[in-house]
């Protein structure tokens, strides 16, 4: 591995002496990114689309495999086929593909093309290599687990006990199998005053079988941070302290407008698949291409408009306040790369469930997300509940309200959490939801008490058929006679 953890150079631990003659250097108080590093789009990013799209092959298999322990025939012969759609001429069936399990990593080589590398990275999942480097610039780490063990009972484990709720469930089966038979659909769990009543999934998958959760990725990353602003260790309403925005007007950025989308960063987001495996698609490039993600993040442009004032769903925000949580966080003296497990997963018994990083150890949480549905369930379930979850304390009511609360920019979306009152969606209007792209939902509905999760590649009918999907359900749950 080249160099130190990337991720203490990213938030300015190399400019730092160390303090009181200790040998450990003091705790960063900015994020500092390595302005050296290529970013995209520009030279070095200019292959074609079928080559990234060979890219995203390799770490879909890669993660298929060394994470959730799968045929990788499931995700080529899905993901990949479909995805290639938006790379002219790319066709997986021609490709030739390494897995190389002894050293943990997966190559993907179009016709024409140069091979593309993904890397097994411990606990950080799978990585892509950037096209001209063979190994990774930070050095993975394993991180154990220290939350509720496996056999404690639902939702803190994974043993399900008889609970109180009276739904049908023959019915409620019903509605899961028709579902289901959706091509893409793999996973499903509907959870009724806190049991969970129902789960079913696709050949190959099951219970702890994580799988791409795409954006519901950026839930998690709303939830540690709410975790930090309880215990006070994080400012909502104060400057983000990133180094390279004190010059100009993004010093005024907050935590807040962050979370928010509302920060006026002025990133590219281009619509459509032909824009997917294009480098000009800046919020979405760091999931097909190796690079300093969060470099990239950084250097985006301000003046979109006054930060707190208006809407605008970009990645760039997501992957500065992680930084930001991770500074507060080892400040606190948390090893930051342990962030997410320490402070999200382990709290909500979130065993199955990973995020993944850049090859400078830089976490994507915005979409490079892997979880299962009943872990996406489990962190639902515990904003339905005001910030509880299994008889614990995970966050505070304040924090879980504020995270589906209606914000200034956007009166549908909270912190990274979507809500229906904006009446966009079919559903209750007092739903909200975890909400990931390609079909991966975890939506709460309160007067119901219920909460539905879902998991799998729908990238044509995404919210029609989870609305469907929804409905069914609760129709189920407002049969119940009492």
């Amino acid at each position: 591995m080249r160099g130190t953890a990337a991720l203490l150079v990213a938030l300015g631990a190399s400019s730092l002496a160390c303090g009181d003659g200790a040998n450990e250097p003091a705790p960063p108080t900015e994020v500092i990114v390595d302005t050296s590093r290529p970013t995209p789009p520009g030279s070095g990013f200019e292959a074609p689309a079928t080559e990234y799209a060979a890219a995203f092959a390799a770490k879909e298999t890669c993660t298929r495999v060394f994470v959730a322990g799968g045929d990788p025939l499931d995700t080529l012969g899905f993901e990949v086929r479909l995805l290639g759609l938006a790379a002219e001429s790319f066709d997986i069936a021609r490709a030739e593909i390494d897995i190389d399990r002894e050293a943990r990593r997966v190559t993907v080589t179009h016709p024409g093309d140069v091979p593309r590398t993904a890397v097994h990275a411990e606990s950080q999942g799978c990585v892509i290599l950037p096209r001209d480097a063979d190994e990774l610039f930070f050095e993975p780490s394993r991180i154990p687990w220290r939350g509720p063990a496996a056999d404690a009972p639902w939702p803190l484990g994974e043993t399900l006990t008889p609970g109180e709720s009276p739904i049908d469930r023959t019915a409620l089966q019903a509605v899961m199998e028709a579902h289901l038979a959706r091509a893409g659909l793999r996973a499903m769990v509907v959870v009724h005053r806190g049991e969970l009543v129902g789960e079913l999934y696709a050949p190959g998958y099951g219970p702890m079988v994580p799988q791409r959760g795409w954006s519901t990725g950026k839930s998690v990353a709303a939830t540690a941070v709410g975790r930090l602003v309880d215990r006070g260790l994080l400012d909502l309403d104060a400057p983000v302290p990133v180094a390279a925005w004190q010059a100009d007007s993004r010093r005024d950025i907050t935590t807040r407008h962050l979370v928010n989308m509302s920060s006026g960063l002025d990133q590219t987001r281009l619509f459509g698949f032909e824009s997917f495996f294009s480098a000009a698609n800046e919020h979405g490039f760091i999931y097909i291409e190796g690079f300093d993600t969060l470099a990239d993040a950084i250097e985006v442009a301000p003046g979109a408009f006054e930060p707190g004032t208006q809407y605008s769903y970009l990645n760039t925000n997501v992957l500065t306040v992680t930084a930001v949580a991770q500074l507060a966080y080892q400040a606190a003296g948390g090893d930051p790369m342990a962030l997410f497990q320490r402070e999200v997963f382990e709290p909500l018994g979130m065993r199955s469930t990973l995020v993944e990083v850049d090859p400078y150890g830089h976490f994507i949480v915005s979409g490079a997300f892997f979880t299962t549905a009943r872990d996406l369930a489990r962190l639902t379930l515990a904003h339905m509940n005001d910030g509880v979850l299994g008889g614990e304390r995970v966050l505070s009511e304040v924090w879980a309200r504020f995270a589906y609360a209606p914000s200034p920019g956007f009166a549908g979306y909270g912190a990274y959490w979507r809500n229906n009152l904006d009446e966009r969606f079919d559903l209750p209007a007092d739903a909200f939801f975890a909400n990931g792209g390609f079909g991966q939902k975890g939506v709460a509905i309160p007067s119901r008490e219920l909460v539905i999760a879902q998991l799998g590649f729908d990238p044509l009918t995404d919210f029609e058929n989870f609305e469907i999907f929804v409905n069914d359900v609760v129709a189920v749950a407002d049969a119940i006679e009492e």
